[in-house]
């Protein structure tokens, strides 16, 4: 669990970059408790300066995994500068999932959503949709290896058809069980988008 200046959230082309000045708060230790999470985010707030949050362990425990993220979003609700976010962790309760999702679809400032290698529920890719259609300043989406599939593509697909904001996103489902079927999605979108 550390800070770290000058780091940036990237695919392979660099393509979701931040500023210079960016901070960097990694949540990556899997012996740490949630009460040193707790105290850490806390110190964390006090300074401000964060710009991307990694959230990446190895807990099993619902309880402790749902307290982590409970101790993210007060960070997200309390500070404005941050621009990414990027999970690749086992997910929290579906409550608890709904309120992340609820703060990051009202967070403007919030530019890059990275979910990486976790199986996602039905509830969560719901949740998901939403944060995706209301979040309007949305650049960068990676769902990597979260087991989504061509019917999910295709929702996708269809709440970025109304956002005016698609042509300048980065969107990268690599190593999902997708097919060509979901390429003719994205080009329908995209047609819709390039009127």
């Amino acid at each position: 669990m550390t800070t770290d200046d000058n780091n940036t959230a990237t695919d392979d082309n660099n393509t979701a970059t931040d500023d210079n000045n960016q901070n960097t708060l990694y949540i990556n230790i899997p012996d740490v408790n949630e009460f040193e999470i707790a105290t850490f985010i806390n110190s964390i707030q006090i300074g401000g300066g964060i710009r991307n949050v990694f959230i990446d362990y190895e807990y099993k425990d619902q309880h402790t995994i749902d307290n982590i993220y409970v101790h993210v979003i007060c960070l997200l609700k309390n500070m404005i500068n941050i621009r990414i976010i990027k999970i690749s962790c086992l997910g929290p309760s579906i409550d608890i999932f709904t309120e992340f999702m609820d703060v990051m679809k009202n967070n403007i400032n919030i530019v890059g959503f990275i979910w990486l290698g976790v199986s996602v529920t039905v509830a969560e890719t719901e949740l998901l949709l939403n944060m995706i259609k209301e979040n309007i300043s949305l650049k960068t989406l990676f769902l990597r290896i979260i087991n989504i599939d061509d019917s999910m593509i295709k929702k996708i697909c269809h709440e970025l058809k109304y956002n005016q904001n698609v042509l300048g996103m980065v969107i990268d489902c690599n190593y999902n069980g997708i097919c060509e079927r979901s390429l003719l999605y994205v080009i329908d979108m995209l047609k819709y988008n390039n009127k």
